[in-house]
């Protein structure tokens, strides 16, 4: 039982003590206790420990009456340390967030590395932010920990909306939480995506590891032959990524090179060697000296960063390696690495708010045109399928400008590469380029041909070779490349 438990069990005695201390006490001479108000008086004075000595008893009942006091008051003194402590522990906290409560929060669910590396990059983007971290009572510089659920902190925020970062290793408590919170708040979940909870915005580790990684170092022009060494969720998101973001063909086509375990993969994937023809992946147990000596670029990109290190190590010992060699390692070493918990947990790649911005221009220029679905009503597979073409524009830009291909995005990029993307009297293989980026987006998740589009069956009457599409058909695809000269309305000339 709890000290202050123990104490609110013997407050019903006390009266009774206070009655049988005034009995005892008053019929002697020498007694200072007379009345019951003198009793209380006394008791007071004991169980606060302040002890004026004016009032005592001196009857042997008298005295172990006080005993009793004395005993009590260890018991409200301790209870009182605790109650000051679980205040300040827990009760300060809270009042601080409802002091600050007016001020720009972002609410994380725990504090992790990855929480701390995101807060730290949305303060950095947005000086003034005060992140908020649930079920904590340590201090934090430039932030504020409490002792709380986020569905308890969303309480005491309301009804000011603030982004809840669900971020938790455990991703049934992050979902646990979404569903808690409910629709009040912008939320921001780490995990797969849950059709369950419509509301949230889900973003994984491993896919944005990799679309980190291509955004950093794209394929160049050069690069035909690339090896990834590993297997597991990273090196399938890389994988998977470069298909899709990293597409240039027919421009210049290149052949990955997998080594590991992927028959999992291969079998749900049934459908993209059709779609990939030359450029179908090329699996391997082990990698192949002699590949590893051609390879333009080589991924050492398992899921454990140890082994990584170490496999790295090994084939540099080994081997003469010319390619350009990236490994997923959470330190540095002598070689490009990826993967650092600052690297992916960034505004960039967790909000991804330029790429839905760019994702939702494409759909609307597509609809003002041929009609559909708002943006709003579309499905998760849909957005997903419009941010894959939102993530290829910078693809876009770079075969545009193969003289020198930019590695961001800027407005004076976009409008030469527009004003290139105008002047081209034959645009075929630009709108090979696209239909074949939209084949593979679809075939990941095994579509395939049919007369009318039908999402349960996964059928698409578009799902044809380029040659066999109708020239209209083929003009569809001139929209995801005029979205090059629609990124920054305000520059466009």
């Amino acid at each position: 039982m709890k000290k202050h438990s123990r104490l609110l069990f013997l407050l019903p005695v006390l009266p009774l003590l206070l009655l049988l201390l005034v009995l005892v006490e008053s019929p002697n001479p020498d007694a200072s206790i007379r009345s019951i108000w003198d009793a209380l008086w006394y008791a007071m004075v004991t169980l606060t420990t302040v002890g004026y000595g004016d009032t005592f008893p001196v009857t042997p009942v008298g005295r172990a009456i006080g005993l009793v006091f004395l005993l009590m008051s260890i018991t409200a003194l301790a209870a009182l340390i605790q109650a000051t402590s679980g205040f300040l522990r827990k009760e300060w906290p809270c009042l601080r967030l409802r002091l600050h409560r007016r001020e720009r929060l972002c609410v994380f669910s725990q504090v992790t590395p990855e929480a701390l590396a995101l807060a730290r990059d949305l303060q950095n983007s947005q000086p003034g932010m005060l992140p908020v971290f649930c079920r904590s009572d340590t201090s934090l510089p430039r932030a504020l920990c409490v002792p709380l659920t986020p569905p308890e902190v969303s309480q005491r925020l309301r009804p000011a909306p603030v982004p809840f970062f669900l971020m938790s290793s455990d991703r049934q408590t992050n979902e646990q939480d979404a569903a808690e919170l409910g629709t009040s708040h912008p939320l921001y979940v780490r995990g797969s995506e849950n059709p369950a909870l419509p509301h949230a915005r889900f973003f994984d580790d491993r896919r944005c590891c990799a679309r980190g990684y291509w955004q950093d170092h794209p394929l160049e022009n050069s690069e035909k032959t690339v090896l990834l060494i590993g297997d597991g969720e990273l090196a399938t998101a890389l994988l998977e990524e470069a298909l899709l973001s990293g597409c240039r063909s027919p421009f210049h086509p290149t052949v990955f090179h997998l080594c590991g375990n992927w028959q999992t993969w291969r079998m749900l994937h049934p459908a993209l060697p059709g779609i990939l023809g030359a450029e179908t992946p090329v699996f391997h147990d082990m990698p192949d000296p002699g590949l590893c000596l051609e390879a333009d670029r080589i991924l050492f990109c398992g899921d454990d960063p140890e082994e990584n290190s170490r496999l790295h190590v090994l084939y540099e010992t080994c081997l003469p390696l010319e390619a350009n060699i990236h490994l997923y390692a959470l330190s540095p070493s002598l070689r490009e690495t990826f993967g650092a918990p600052e690297s992916v947990f960034t505004r960039r790649l967790v909000l991804h708010e330029d790429l839905d911005a760019r994702a939702r221009s494409i759909h609307e220029s597509y609809i003002r045109r041929h009609g559909g679905t708002a943006w709003a009503d579309l499905s998760p597979f849909l957005k997903a399928s419009n941010r894959a073409a939102a993530d290829h524009i910078l693809t876009k830009v770079r075969l545009l400008l193969p003289q020198d291909p930019p590695r961001i995005l800027t407005p004076d990029v976009c409008r030469e590469a527009f004003r290139k993307w105008q002047a081209l009297s034959d645009r075929d293989r630009y709108r090979r380029c696209e239909h074949e980026r939209w084949m593979r987006f679809y075939a990941l998740y095994n579509w395939r041909y049919g007369t009318e589009k039908n999402s349960r069956l996964r059928t698409h009457p578009s799902f044809l070779p380029y040659e066999e599409l109708s020239e209209e058909e083929k003009a569809k695809d001139d929209l995801a490349w005029a979205q090059i000269g629609q990124l920054f309305p305000a520059d466009r000339t």
